[in-house]
């Protein structure tokens, strides 16, 4: 029979307040995701979208094996307090050893499918052809890191069984810190790569630096899960595995906070049409083509100097979308940006009026042609 541990310990408190609290804000983020979605014209879930909800499952899911840790493992206690209980003892050691077994395979799962999905959502915005190779290459480097985890996670001890029941089982085990230690600070610099794998991209846009700036804090707000994977790594760093109840207990708080932060910091792009007046309202008359370092509006077009060519944007009935791609001008080169139903942010020119050198109401093209009948 489980025995279960009176709630005493400071940071078994810490454990469960903090699961309830980020099992709830995931949630919330990620049906405001799809309640956003919904008011878009194309409502269809896309990539991103599964594979947020699926890591939102799994990080709730993490909070559950958490709080199972601090209630029936006696994460909290000194080992030899758990050992000087009779209903307790190494049954109570192995049922918590079982516990963080699994939950560092949920913990490397819900991240791996965070960063996908934002992977995923990238290559739906900038549709450039050597941004999406990067892409993809950092989404290999992301399902490398996952797998690195889970096989260690079994592989570190010879038995299997040694993982986790050292009092009846006869076995060797590698450096189990040493290996969370590295995928910590690997999973640290994958979180760097994929929040800043957009800014030259987002910067290079003809927008108003105000605008610049906006979007590269929504897309960079992820960032600031790297403060909690930092605290968590040194934590890391700090455990005593010969007494890994009572020492593990911060460095697991931190582990359950940092896929709920990044799940939710995942769906703050997205969230737009929850805020705009009229997300589904076609935005005709206001859409605007970059070409090179000149930009041409649909409707009292204007030609404005972009600080850096390469990016356009082209509207659709759908305003709340864009998506960036390479094309090709007779006007001078660079890219344009078509609207797709993936996210909820929009780039609009159309209250640029100050950029402009040059308004020009109407752009035709006439050809003349001149037929010449040769006497034979």
């Amino acid at each position: 029979m489980v025995y279960v541990f009176p709630i005493e310990r400071d940071s078994q408190k810490a454990i469960i307040g903090g699961a309830v609290v980020f099992s709830l804000l995931p949630t919330a983020a990620v049906v405001l995701r799809l309640v956003a979605r919904s008011r878009l014209k194309d409502r269809k879930l896309d990539l991103s979208d599964w594979l947020i909800v699926l890591a939102c499952i799994v990080a709730v899911a993490y909070q559950a094996l958490a709080v199972a840790c601090a209630v029936v493992g006696g994460m909290g206690y000194h080992m030899s307090e758990i050992m000087a209980v009779p209903e307790a003892g190494p049954a109570s050691v192995t049922v918590l050893m079982k516990l963080v077994t699994v939950v560092v395979l949920f913990w490397s799962l819900s991240l791996g499918l965070t960063k996908l999905s934002i992977l995923a959502l990238y290559t739906k915005i900038f549709s450039i052809g050597s941004f999406v190779l990067v892409t993809q290459a950092c989404a290999v480097f992301v399902v490398l890191w996952s797998m690195v985890l889970f096989i260690g996670a079994f592989t570190i001890c010879t038995p299997v069984e040694y993982n986790w029941d050292k009092f009846s089982v006869v076995g060797t085990c590698g450096d189990v810190r040493m290996l969370w230690a590295v995928t910590g600070g690997l999973n640290i610099f994958s979180d760097l790569v994929v929040m800043l794998l957009p800014m030259p991209y987002i910067y290079g846009l003809s927008l108003q630096l105000y605008k610049k700036i906006g979007l590269m804090v929504t897309f960079g707000i992820g960032l600031a899960v790297c403060i909690v994977s930092a605290v968590r790594l040194a934590e890391i760093i700090n455990i005593d595995m010969a007494d890994f109840p009572y020492s593990g207990g911060i460095a697991l708080m931190f582990s359950a906070l940092e896929p709920c932060l990044l799940v939710t910091a995942a769906c703050i792009p997205l969230l737009r049409p929850l805020v705009s007046r009229d997300s589904s309202k076609a935005r005709t008359g206001n859409s605007s083509y970059v070409r090179g370092n000149n930009t041409i509006g649909s409707s009292g077009a204007h030609l404005s100097a972009s600080r850096k060519a390469g990016f356009s944007e082209l509207q659709d009935d759908d305003g709340s979308t864009r998506q960036l791609r390479m094309g090709q001008s007779r006007f001078g080169g660079g890219a344009s940006a078509a609207a797709d139903g993936n996210s909820s942010f929009y780039f609009s020119d159309g209250a640029d009026k100050d950029h402009s050198d040059l308004e020009l109401r109407n752009i035709r093209v006439k050809r003349d042609w001149e037929v010449v009948q040769s006497a034979v």
